[in-house]
């Protein structure tokens, strides 16, 4: 489980590990220096701000379970809480309005796509969300871009009728996948059009390419 918490200026991300999965991310860091949690969220050694089983001197001060992790992920700067390119595996960094509502949906979509993993490869800057700074994605605006990510039977659906398409001349008895995937976007038409967001219609043309683009490194998380 992932949640969040920010404590003096500090964004923390608290991973609890699940049962049977014990060891894991100890293991990950005395052997590497690093650890990846749910594909997304990078972090070397110099981040843990607490191990599993730790106590701590602080401790009143912290509200997670003695077996979490925890790790330092973001610093707060200027109304926003400033996320590291590293920390997510991509190209630019993310500040996320103070006021935010973080949670793992901010990062998180179906199947451990990563959300801004996909907006850092169609822009080339930084990605303010929320607050007052001019060029930030106002926060309504985030909610409907989260509520536009495919789901699992959306991904499943347009796996079935990309590989439907590209084997249909050599097999006899292919079944009409495609048909059926058009026939469920409209019958499931999205509560939230992404076209009908400013500045980010780009992203309708690459949202089904979610599924042939994630990651095939471990899965941990």
């Amino acid at each position: 489980m992932i949640s969040f918490a920010t404590r003096s200026g500090q964004l923390h991300l608290i991973y609890e590990q699940e049962l049977g999965s014990t060891g894991w991310v100890e293991q990950e860091l005395e052997r590497n220096g690093t650890v990846r949690i749910a594909r997304i969220f990078h972090f070397s050694r110099d981040d843990v701000v607490r191990r599993a089983g730790e106590i701590r001197d602080d401790e009143a001060e912290l509200e997670e379970s003695n077996d979490a992790y925890t790790f330092a992920f973001g610093i707060l700067r200027r109304g926003y809480y400033r996320i590291a390119a590293v920390k997510l595996g991509i190209d630019h960094d993310i500040y996320l309005a103070e006021d935010a509502s973080i949670t793992s949906r901010t990062f998180i979509a179906s199947r451990n796509i990563s959300i801004f993993g996909h907006i850092a490869r169609v822009t080339d800057e930084h990605v303010y969300i929320g607050g007052d700074k001019p060029n930030a994605m106002p926060a309504a605006d985030f909610e409907k871009l989260l509520d536009a990510f495919p789901n699992s039977t959306e991904l499943d659906r347009y796996a079935d009728a990309k590989i439907a398409r590209l084997v249909k001349d050599y097999f006899d008895t292919t079944s009409p996948a495609e048909k059926r995937f058009e026939d469920y976007l409209k019958r499931h038409s999205r509560r939230v059009r992404i076209r009908d967001i400013p500045d980010i219609y780009k992203f309708e043309v690459s949202k089904y390419a979610f599924h042939s683009r994630q990651d095939h490194g471990a899965s941990r998380g």
